[in-house]
């Protein structure tokens, strides 16, 4: 997969291209917020520290998303799930832990 992007125009292409065939696979034609638009993470509960430094790196991405928007909204859920990895994996150093 490829990414030909161009900055004077703010269009960006995703594709493929298979020389052997003479076939070329374009996933996606657009602009770079159209795109950003449709690559969403999909949402799950996180588990380990390699899937959170993904999601952090996601919501990065997503920092200057306006509330209310599909952006937004991703933002909150992926924050969300940060929090609850982060409470249950890195107890505050004294705290009382419920018992199991």
């Amino acid at each position: 997969m490829r990414c030909l992007t161009s900055a004077e125009t703010n269009f960006v292409l995703w594709s493929r291209l298979t020389i052997l065939t003479r076939f070329v696979y374009v996933r996606f034609a657009g602009t770079h917020r159209e795109y950003d638009g449709i690559n969403a993470m999909k949402p799950k509960v996180i588990k380990t520290e390699s899937d959170c430094a993904a999601v952090l790196a996601r919501i990065e991405a997503l920092m200057d998303a306006e509330r209310n928007t599909r952006r937004g909204g991703e933002l909150e859920l992926l924050s969300l799930l940060v929090h609850d990895y982060e409470e249950k994996t890195l107890p505050i150093a004294g705290a009382i832990l419920p018992s199991k």
